[in-house]
């Protein structure tokens, strides 16, 4: 498996996942220990500036980056402009990460992040952005039906 790549910084280690950690972690193949984090703070103030600096009006200023999770966005079209991942803390999940889908809903243009912890969408957008295929208008879907287990699984359709 490739090298993690980390940082020290007060509290926490910062750790980037290279694409084969990446895989491994969707296929629930690597182990990531509590105190890791896998998304660099600085990155994230930039991108929360970089989202700011973007705004047409002063209402998207205040908007702020809104947080929700992919069911509660079931069906509705947006653009998928990104993916960043990070170390879930759910000790039942299937794989020690979830996704975080930087989106923006085409019916009124808000942007949000959208948190997902569904084993096809975050293999979809992990895949898209790989290809190079982001930005893409795409809305999740769920399953009419449980499977055995219990769940309803999602997928990313094209919107």
């Amino acid at each position: 498996m490739a090298e993690t790549k980390a940082a020290e910084t007060p509290g926490a280690q910062l750790v980037r996942l290279d694409d084969a950690q990446v895989e491994a972690a969707l296929k629930g193949q690597l182990e990531m220990p509590a105190e890791f984090a896998i998304e660099d703070p600085q990155q994230v103030a930039t991108a929360i500036i970089e989202r700011i600096l973007d705004s047409e009006d002063a209402d998207e200023v205040f908007q702020g980056q809104q947080a929700i999770g992919g069911r509660d966005a079931l069906g509705r079209p947006f653009t998928l402009n990104g993916v960043r991942w990070h170390r879930s803390r759910y000790e039942e999940g299937q794989v020690p990460v979830f996704a975080v889908l930087d989106a923006s809903f085409l019916d009124d243009g808000t942007r949000v992040a959208l948190t997902t912890g569904a084993l096809n969408v975050m293999a979809q957008a992990y895949q898209l952005k790989r290809l190079g295929a982001l930005p893409c208008d795409v809305k999740i879907e769920e399953a009419a039906n449980e499977t055995a287990a219990g769940f309803r699984p999602q997928w990313l359709v094209r919107a």
